[in-house]
């Protein structure tokens, strides 16, 4: 245990590494070929692609021209490896099957993915909003084998995934039949997705984009139909106190578009590392 959630850590900044070259070529540049500095263009080397430590040992500088890295590189390579390893500490405690934990982190790197290219671009592109769909219709079909010990404890996903409030990790319960939590995905996909389609339609898009409608399909499936508005409420508060923010401040004005799918991601990973948010949200609501 003491060296498999370093090791994971370490898989994440590197995996985070290469999530960073995704998220930085999109849309213009493949993410095949050589790493390089986007101002003078020189190949880098290995030294200089160490997840997080050839950063610092850089100064967040090109080692030929001196030009500036982007704060982004280390901060998602750090996401990476919080992630990988809270995911890694988890499988461990709860001693269910691996996998769905492996497929959480993927779910997880790619919502880091769709929060920063949407914050760059306003764009939540349609290839990564697929393979997040992808990932979590797996989590939910391995959720379904029967590899997991049972418990009577009542699920916070629709597929089962639940809080042991002893150590704060997430289980996962069976309680009711895995047939349920496909019955819930399917409802939360179509809940969460309609929302905001009615609120695309209202404002005719200006106040909500079409990819927030369709990144709350994937969502809508993971959290099932509870959850899933309580993701949408959350995100809505966080939003609006952003946006109040930036209008007292005067760094925005009324018509300043403010992207809407960090809010949505941001929400999704917190409740997806910290499964015990949603029920301690809803039982202040109630």
């Amino acid at each position: 245990m003491s060296l498999i959630i370093p090791v994971a850590s370490m898989f994440g900044a590197t995996f985070a590494s290469f999530l960073n070259v995704l998220i930085l070529r999109y849309p213009h540049q493949p993410p095949t070929g050589r790493s390089h500095c986007p101002r003078c263009r020189h190949q880098l080397t290995a030294l200089d692609l160490v997840p997080i430590i050839s950063w610092l040992m850089l100064r967040g500088q090109c080692r030929h021209c001196h030009a500036r890295i982007s704060l982004q590189y280390p901060l998602v390579e750090i996401s990476g490896a919080i992630v990988a390893g809270l995911e890694a500490r988890s499988a461990i405690i709860s001693h269910f099957n691996p996998l769905i934990y492996i497929l959480l982190f993927l779910v997880v790197s790619f919502l880091i993915v769709l929060f920063v290219i949407d914050l760059r671009t306003m764009l939540l592109p349609d290839i990564f909003i697929f393979i997040l769909t992808g990932l979590i219709l797996l989590t939910i079909l391995a959720s379904t084998l029967p590899l997991q010990p049972r418990a009577k404890t009542p699920s916070a996903l629709p597929f089962g995934e639940e809080v042991s409030r002893n150590n704060n990790v997430a289980v996962l319960p069976w309680g009711s039949p895995p047939s349920m939590g496909i019955y819930q995905a399917l409802i939360g996909a179509a809940l969460g997705s309609g929302l905001l389609l009615i609120l695309w339609f209202i404002t005719s898009g200006r106040g909500i984009g079409f990819g927030d409608v369709k990144i709350m399909i994937p969502l809508g499936m993971l959290f099932g139909p509870i959850n899933t508005v309580l993701l949408l409420f959350t995100a809505f508060i966080c939003g609006g106190f952003l946006g109040t923010y930036l209008l007292v401040t005067k760094q925005a004005t009324l018509k300043t578009a403010v992207p809407f799918g960090p809010f949505l991601a941001g929400v999704a990973i917190i409740f997806i590392l910290f499964p015990h948010i949603p029920a301690d949200l809803l039982s202040l609501i109630i």
